[in-house]
């Protein structure tokens, strides 16, 4: 979830990791110990304009993540909510 904290705690897919593109080292090293070795990576942010979820994808290759293995979610967040699928809180965790 490449979403701010506040956004991040509202409401996220289930079992997504919250990494901030803006201030990554706060949560990459979580991020990349569930990224090591698995087929796909998925980033989403808010959707539609939103672009964040862009610049995670280029934190994730500097930090060594494959690039065949990350994909974006286009339709981000407002897509998930929109199709009323699961989602999760902070509170919830």
């Amino acid at each position: 979830d490449a979403r701010n904290d506040d956004y991040f705690a509202e409401g996220h897919i289930p079992g997504a990791i919250h990494c901030d593109p803006y201030e990554p080292q706060a949560s990459i090293e979580t991020v990349l110990a569930r990224a090591n070795g698995v087929e796909k990576v998925i980033v989403y942010c808010g959707g539609g304009d939103c672009e964040d979820s862009v610049f995670m994808c280029r934190e994730l290759i500097e930090a060594s993540v494959p690039n065949e293995t990350i994909f974006v979610y286009p339709g981000g967040w407002s897509e998930w909510t929109a199709k009323k699928m699961p989602v999760s809180t902070a509170s919830e965790e």
